[in-house]
């Protein structure tokens, strides 16, 4: 009984060679898939290397592109910024001008009214004077007005 018993156990403990084969045999199988889709794998990794390659070289053109509007679009604005000192300079100048001409009236006024004379040539040039010194102011104004409003929407746009 006991040899019996030794030789079951033997028998179980023996390797199942045909459980072993098939099992081989899908691994040779699984293997054969592989290498036959080999080809198609190498083909898809060759075509996603190629894209990515498109895209590196079409992003360092955008960048480049970037770069290049950058520094255009920061002349443009450092001509923008410019163009309005040019034009405060300008208004500066013609309200120093208008200024300048206002005293100039202003003194022409105090010298013929300082006149002994007064006879009705000084009325007449004292009312072109006048005149004159109306229009200026209002011009003077209106310049004022504008440089004000300029001064508002600047103050506005840098908020």
């Amino acid at each position: 009984m006991v040899l019996a018993l030794a030789c079951v156990a033997g028998c179980a403990s023996m390797p199942d060679f045909g459980r072993m084969q098939a099992t081989m045999d899908r691994m040779a199988y699984s293997t054969g898939l592989m290498a036959s889709n080999m080809p198609h794998m190498a083909n898809s990794t060759s075509r996603m290397a190629a894209v990515a390659e498109r895209m590196e070289r079409k992003s360092d053109t955008m960048l480049s592109n970037l770069e290049d509007r950058g520094s255009a679009m920061e002349r443009t604005v450092q001509n923008y910024a410019q163009s309005f000192l040019d034009n405060d300079r300008a208004l500066i100048n013609s309200l120093k001008d208008i200024s300048r001409e206002i005293g100039d009236l202003k003194q022409a006024i105090g010298q013929s009214r300082g006149s002994a004379l007064g006879d009705q040539s000084d009325g007449r040039i004292n009312a072109r004077l006048q005149a004159k010194l109306n229009r200026l102011e209002a011009q003077l104004s209106a310049i004022s007005s504008k440089v004000d409003d300029r001064n508002r929407d600047a103050a506005a746009a840098t908020k």
